[in-house]
């Protein structure tokens, strides 16, 4: 007689498939960009663009006559102003669960949806934010080339030159090729002799509470590094932009160098009327718009991918 034991598989009708009722997170780099903008709330009825004046005269470096007297005559300065224009538009995304699926499923699918457009919404004003990193007019830094501790140097010191008074702090927004780059020159002792990243009293705690805080890296040359994968491509060749930009000092404030203008994030569940599905539509939508609110509060730096 034939020994032929019982396993598993002979009795593989009988045995459930276990599922987890809690699903795995797709993992999406972190979102840094907001708090580090000045941050416009929209409300309802004051339109899809935005104008923000900024003071365009040279008032400030005007040279004051001195000597005068009261009879003397003293030409009048011109005191002008720009804008830079802000325009929303609304970002949507749309889920249709059948009721079936909701109801058989182990897992809490709307919540799960729910949670995931939600994370999708702030990957896509994380986004659209970094992409503002590549645009400064003052750029340093080679494509083609890994970023160098002096190139860095460099890019500060225009950064202190043009920022002058501003009042918000700054901070480098970049790549985690920026950092590999300047990071395996510091271990080497290329650049600076050795000298790296330093995690200063009270600089984590400046972000703590925010989005920034998970992607605060330490501090090189003064400046605290903050790291996304968000960080856009300055090139075909996938090279990367970060930039030295100033964040507001405060939440009401303009001294910033960019700017998110945006509506309340929204999330709603409908029954999908007008189909022959059961089903229901499961949708997150949000106005917003982004821009550079003030060339000289930030620098590029480009590095190679």
């Amino acid at each position: 007689m034939a020994n032929v034991p019982t396993s598993s598989n002979s009795v593989d009708d009988s045995i459930p498939t276990g599922v987890n009722a809690a699903l795995v997170k797709v993992l999406r780099d972190l979102t840094v960009m907001q708090p580090l903008c000045v941050f416009d709330p929209m409300v309802q009825g004051e339109g899809a663009a935005k104008v923000y004046p900024r003071v365009s005269s040279t008032l400030a470096t005007t040279t004051i006559s001195t000597g005068a007297t009261e009879a003397d005559a003293v030409d009048a300065q011109e005191f002008t102003t720009d804008g830079v224009t802000i325009t929303a538009t609304m970002k949507a995304l749309f889920v249709t669960l059948s009721k079936m699926a909701a109801f058989t499923s182990k897992a809490n699918l709307e919540q799960e949806i729910g949670t995931e457009i939600g994370r999708a919404v702030q990957t896509a004003i994380d986004t659209s934010l970094a992409a503002l990193l590549g645009g400064f007019s003052t750029s340093y830094g080679v494509t083609t080339l890994e970023l160098t501790a002096d190139e860095f140097m460099r890019a500060v010191v225009a950064y202190n030159s043009a920022a002058k008074e501003a009042a918000g702090r700054k901070v480098f927004v970049g790549h985690h090729k920026h950092f590999e780059a300047v990071t395996r020159q510091a271990i080497s002792g290329v650049g600076f002799g050795g000298a790296g990243f330093v995690q200063l009293p009270g600089v984590m705690e400046m972000f703590a509470g925010s989005g920034a805080g998970m992607g605060y890296q330490g501090n090189f040359l003064g400046v605290p590094w903050i790291l996304s994968g968000n960080a856009p491509t300055a090139n075909v060749g996938a090279d990367r932009a970060g930039a030295i930009i100033t964040m507001p000092s405060g939440p009401s404030n303009v001294d910033g160098a960019l700017i998110l203008r945006m509506g309340m994030p929204q999330y709603q569940s409908v029954p999908a009327i007008g189909t022959r599905q059961v089903a229901d539509i499961h949708s997150g939508f949000v106005p917003y718009g982004v821009g550079e609110l003030n060339d000289s509060l930030g620098v590029t730096v480009l590095t190679d991918a």
